[in-house]
């Protein structure tokens, strides 16, 4: 909807520092800020930049707010 989503790399890394949040996120709880891409939010005490809003969703996942990177594969920090 804005932006974009996560990148190969950061899929690669949990905690990437980066978020994309749900429509109706942007729309409830950010006024539906047109400028809200680069903005930082903090969720369980982290710093996260919006990188993307997502289309609304709502059969899918009708109550998710932010959609973190996953993955199955371990974080290294070097």
């Amino acid at each position: 909807m804005l932006g974009r989503f996560y990148s190969p790399s950061e899929y690669a890394v949990l905690g990437s520092g980066k978020i994309v949040i749900s429509s109706s996120f942007w729309k409830n709880k950010l006024q539906g800020d047109p400028n809200v891409i680069g903005r930082v939010i903090h969720l369980e005490e982290e710093a996260n930049t919006i990188i993307g809003v997502a289309p609304p969703l709502p059969d899918l996942l009708p109550d998710v707010d932010v959609y973190p990177t996953l993955t199955t594969r371990p974080s290294c920090h070097t």
